[in-house]
């Protein structure tokens, strides 16, 4: 329910991972995509080194908008798949700015069959 997003919002990817796993949720792609997507968060937003403070900040949110501002990062970077995965080294790996709500944040990951997969994101 709200409480489980509440803590995929945090990036508590430890708890989330123990309450999927002893719900009807483990194994289902819903629970698959609550312990990614806190997983992510966690390692996005909850990083100090990654300045995402500064883009929740300006773009006018809190740190329980984490999930919102994730996904405004993924619709930006799925505009721009062509020139991301133009810009992928040998590894298929890129890493580019990208202006989100008019915050650059650079973006690292790769873009498979035009959907681009966000490896981690920061401001510098």
């Amino acid at each position: 329910g709200l409480e489980w997003w509440r803590l995929v919002a945090a990036g508590d990817f430890t708890t989330v991972s123990a309450l999927v796993a002893a719900s009807q949720y483990a194994g289902t792609p819903l629970g698959q995509t609550m312990i990614a997507q806190s997983n992510k968060i966690n390692h996005i937003f909850n990083n100090p080194g990654h300045n995402m403070t500064l883009f929740l900040q300006k773009i006018g949110l809190g740190a329980q908008d984490t999930v919102a501002a994730l996904n405004m990062i993924q619709t930006a970077a799925n505009s721009n798949a062509a020139r991301l995965a133009a810009a992928a080294n040998s590894c298929g790996i890129f890493e580019q700015p990208l202006v989100v709500h008019g915050v650059t944040i650079v973006i690292r990951g790769n873009v498979i069959n035009g959907t681009v997969n966000i490896g981690t994101a920061f401001v510098k």
